[in-house]
């Protein structure tokens, strides 16, 4: 069962050494957030020591926890008040409690503006989606911040070392934008093959060869 980070066993009072913290920051859709998670968990695999905490919008937070992955697979169980955002205090806040969902993976919930239950399915059909969601990644850029602020300022207390580096979709400009600022490593992640990124990365080439117009 998922549980609070604040209920974790604290490593540094029993003689350990903090673990590393990492943050995960996916584009948010489900094609870019599962392969992230599942490079979460082979990093935590390979490292007992790194902690991984994945930072998502509420409806994609939400989606997660209700299907929270524990060990190798699956772990469906009874939804519980601990799982719950208060959306009142992410509101006010900017950001949710960290809840577990394996002993070195956790989620957190960064608010992006929009109201808690969107229609993203419909928003889809919409002439203005690209601007709403645009505007909600400023939001969230500035919650963010929040966030890794909210983590350096109780350190002291954590069972996690200050966040160590910040993995990030390849999309997400803004949260590069943020690890800029605050001068953490980043790592781009790209879900998409290795032909496709080269397409990315040299697309000038081929504008300036006459392939494609500026246009």
């Amino acid at each position: 069962m998922a549980t609070s980070v604040d209920s974790a066993v604290d490593l540094a009072s029993h003689g350990r050494s903090k673990r590393s913290r990492a943050l995960f920051i996916p584009y948010p859709l489900h094609g870019q957030i599962n392969p992230m998670m599942h490079l979460a968990k082979t990093l935590t695999n390979h490292d007992q020591n790194l902690h991984i905490t994945i930072i998502n919008n509420y409806h994609h937070h939400t989606r997660l926890m209700a299907k929270a992955t524990v060990g190798g697979g699956h772990h469906h169980r009874s939804p519980s008040a601990m799982d719950e955002v208060d959306t009142e205090e992410l509101g006010r806040r900017g950001f949710s409690e960290e809840i577990l969902i394996h002993p070195t993976i956790g989620l957190v919930c960064v608010d992006n503006g929009l109201p808690a239950h969107y229609d993203y399915a419909t928003a889809q059909d919409s002439s203005d989606r690209m601007r709403v969601i645009f505007e909600s990644f400023s939001v969230m850029s500035k919650n963010l911040k929040l966030f890794i602020q909210h983590l350096e300022e109780n350190e002291q207390h954590s069972c996690y070392t200050k966040v160590s580096f910040i993995a990030v979709g390849i999309f997400c400009v803004w949260a590069m934008d943020v690890a800029v600022d605050l001068g953490i490593p980043t790592v781009l992640f790209s879900t998409q093959s290795t032909i496709v990124l080269s397409l990315y990365l040299h697309a000038h080439l081929l504008i300036s060869n006459g392939f494609f117009s500026e246009g």
